[in-house]
């Protein structure tokens, strides 16, 4: 009896596709070619990977955002399935609403058609053209423009579809001043105090504040270095220049000068005066004759300040 030769033949488990509660494919021709923006929204309690068909005019270049239920989107690596021109993203499908984002870039004639396959089980699959352009095809149900974005939306009834774009892409809307105010309500503006108007007066009388406390400590420190001696104390009320009392015990016949504190002999000081018409220089020496002192004037050497001393006269001079 002769013998059964068996062949097993292992084949790989079937890899798992997800739900897609929403697919949208958007065109965007121009430059000869075409970028379509694909995105898959699942909804599922987990599991099974998204598998989608990419023509082989993208020559495999495609990229894939995919956005778990956190809300953090990654970059997903996608292979290459038994199926022809269809790829499974590496991304697994957990509980909750997860959304790939994919992008591609094919060659694009005006004028020609475009085909395209579905190889997710979509509950809702729909068809956009951009803002000033229309599809025609089979299985197309038009359903409007999006207000936002003035796109023009079709509803797909099919696994695959056959389109062709006609009309030029408008330029995206620009929102108007008036629209922003519409939507978000009174415009916030920075309104500075009324202070910063006048931050210049303000800065020029800190200046001058400033400028003036330094002048005052300047002649405060000259005085203190340069000045007249504390035991010199000045005479309220003189209509004289400088009128002085000395309260400091020199030696008989020697008096300091109150400018420059040099010690002067009075005889060797001594200046010749003749009769002054002033009248405090006349009541003065009224003054000095009924009251027995005597008052002679001097010029200090050092300095040159003429100054008029008033003493007590000796007794033997009297």
């Amino acid at each position: 009896m002769r013998g059964i030769a068996w062949v097993l033949l292992l084949s790989a488990p079937a890899m798992a596709t997800t739900k897609v509660g929403k697919h949208m494919i958007l065109f965007e021709p121009g430059g000869g070619q075409m970028v379509v923006n694909e995105t898959y929204l699942c909804d599922s309690t987990g599991g099974g990977t998204l598998q989608f068909y990419l023509p082989a005019a993208a020559n495999g270049n495609v990229t894939v955002q995919a956005t778990g239920a956190g809300g953090v989107a990654v970059e997903a690596a996608v292979k290459k399935t038994l199926k022809p021109d269809v790829y499974a993203v590496g991304f697994p499908v957990k509980p909750g609403e997860t959304r790939f984002d994919l992008s591609y870039t094919v060659p694009y004639t005006e004028g020609a058609a475009y085909e395209g396959k579905i190889a997710t089980k979509d509950e809702n699959t729909y068809l956009i053209a951009p803002n000033g352009m229309t599809l025609q095809g089979e299985n197309l149900n038009d359903l409007g423009l999006e207000p936002r974005t003035q796109a023009h939306i079709y509803g797909l009834t099919g696994a695959a579809y056959k389109v062709v774009l006609t009309g030029a892409a408008a330029a995206a809307p620009e929102e108007t001043a008036e629209a922003s105010d519409s939507e978000s309500g009174p415009r916030i503006e920075a309104i500075m105090p009324r202070i910063y108007g006048q931050a210049w007066l303000i800065l020029a009388l800190a200046l001058g504040a400033l400028a003036l406390g330094l002048a005052l400590l300047y002649r405060a420190s000259a005085a203190a270095k340069f000045g007249k001696p504390e035991s010199k104390q000045p005479l309220r009320g003189a209509s004289v220049d400088e009128v002085y009392i000395s309260k400091e015990a020199l030696p008989q016949g020697q008096v300091r000068c109150p400018r420059c504190s040099t010690v002067l002999d009075i005889e060797a000081s001594k200046i010749p005066t003749a009769k002054s018409t002033d009248p405090t220089q006349a009541a003065i020496a009224s003054l000095t004759a009924h009251s027995g002192m005597q008052q002679v004037k001097l010029r200090c050497p050092k300095c040159r300040a003429v100054m008029d001393m008033i003493g007590v006269a000796p007794q033997g001079d009297q």
